[in-house]
């Protein structure tokens, strides 16, 4: 009985060392396959997002433009303090929670 609990113990205690050895392996090999999973995710975001920024960039300077352009000059105002205040508005939209932006301007 106690031979057994001494080979028990001896078991119990090389597994664990061994486990413990391994635990870089393991790490290794789980993050790899997490980067392998979530590489064209990732990859798919970043591209969303510059896209969304190429878009936006395009529609400011098309409204910059247009209203060069297309406002009589008589009705003109200077577009840099246009600017400057719709950008404000902007961060300080992207600041607020989508759900309180909607309540507190309704």
């Amino acid at each position: 009985m106690v031979t057994e609990l001494l080979r028990e113990f001896i078991d119990q205690g090389l597994q664990e060392k061994l486990a413990e050895e391994n635990l870089d392996l393991v790490a290794s090999v789980v993050r790899q396959q997490l980067d392998a999973v979530m590489k064209p995710h990732i990859e798919r975001l970043a591209s969303i997002s510059s896209k969304a920024g190429h878009m936006s960039a395009t529609s400011t300077f098309l409204n910059a433009q247009a209203l060069v352009e297309l406002v009589p000059k008589e009705r003109q105002r200077d577009i840099r303090t246009m600017y400057e205040n719709a950008r404000k508005k902007a961060v300080e939209y992207m600041r607020v929670k989508t759900s309180d932006f909607d309540n507190e301007y309704k």
